[in-house]
């Protein structure tokens, strides 16, 4: 039982750190997503601030094109920077859930070794029935518990890993919708541009 005991605390100590790892690397994750995604924005509004020093330089007015489309601009730009947040963040909870709820199956089985220790201090050292059924009970849980109690840390381990991989998505994703959404207003303005130089 000892052995057993010793496997829950390790157990325990171990799964009570990933939660510090998961914030950690999702905080580092965020930061690497928001650098590249913002290199992607300052890219697209490079563009925009040529198509303006084009308009400054031919001294046309591109005012009408701008109107619209430079708040929404902007507005996607800095709502693609929030969704990656909120995206990294949400995986963060999700995956601290995950592991808490390890944890706690990890303390049910520590309870499950509580009670069987208590129930053979209750046999007394007499009582053979009493001493055999929990015997048996021990004899099932040396081979049952660490089975389960390496289940709960491998489903961690594998959260722990899954969570690398879908934040980073995070980041992915939203580097396409700036490629996507500030390219599209990007070329809503230059035709508007376009249709004044044709005049």
């Amino acid at each position: 039982m000892e052995t057993t005991q010793k496997s829950v605390d390790d157990a325990l100590r171990n799964l009570w750190m990933v939660p510090q790892e998961i914030i950690s690397l999702g905080n580092e994750i965020a930061v690497t997503n928001k650098h590249l995604i913002q290199n992607e924005i300052d890219k697209i509004l490079d563009c925009f601030d040529d198509i303006k020093y084009s308009a400054v330089e031919t001294q046309t007015d591109i005012l009408p094109c701008l109107q619209i489309n430079e708040a929404n601009l902007y507005d996607i730009l800095n709502g693609i920077l929030l969704d990656m947040t909120e995206c990294v963040n949400h995986y963060i909870n999700e995956a601290v859930a995950n592991v808490r709820n390890s944890v706690t199956a990890v303390n049910t089985i520590a309870d499950e070794v509580l009670i069987i220790q208590k129930q053979l201090i209750s046999c007394g050292k007499d009582d053979e029935e009493c001493l055999n059924y929990v015997i048996g009970w021990i004899y099932e849980a040396t081979f049952d518990i660490p089975h389960r109690i390496a289940d709960e840390v491998r489903h961690s381990v594998s959260a722990l890993e899954e969570f690398k991989i879908v934040t980073a998505e995070c980041g992915t994703g939203k580097i396409e919708e700036v490629f996507l959404h500030g390219g599209t207003i990007i070329g809503e303005i230059m035709r508007c541009v376009d249709r004044i130089f044709e005049r």
